[in-house]
């Protein structure tokens, strides 16, 4: 199921997630790959809302609080690719706390985003003036 709905969630077919959904049952929307990974991680990650929004309507909140095997969250992966809308849903779910949760590396949603930020900017040559 994981791999249907991660294929699905990233191109936003809800559709076709809510068939499979409705064929295998709302426990197949809990399950959790190796890693620890659950479909809420892909969809924070690939900014698909409406989705994550129905996933939780038919499983719970908590969803949005599972770790992976790196203890990443969803608002973890949601904030390293830059999905606004996505982390203010889930902190509006989950409350602020949410971001101060630390993976097993120690950064918060909060230095995901600020790690990934650091990336993009312009580098400036030292020395000179």
């Amino acid at each position: 199921m994981n791999a249907v709905v991660k294929t699905k969630e990233r191109r936003g077919h809800l559709g076709m997630v809510k068939w499979v959904v409705s064929q295998l049952g709302p426990e197949a929307l809990r399950a959790v790959k190796n890693n620890g990974e659950t479909c809420a991680h892909y969809v924070a990650q690939h900014g698909q809302l409406p989705m994550l929004q129905w996933i939780v309507e038919q499983t719970e909140v908590a969803m949005l609080s599972a770790a992976n095997a790196a203890g990443t969250t969803p608002v973890m992966m949601a904030a390293w690719t830059g999905q606004l809308d996505m982390v203010q849903w889930i902190v509006s779910q989950l409350g602020l706390n949410c971001l101060a949760v630390a993976s097993n590396i120690g950064r918060t949603a909060v230095l995901y985003r600020a790690n990934r930020s650091l990336l993009h900017l312009p580098h400036k040559p030292s020395g000179g003036n």
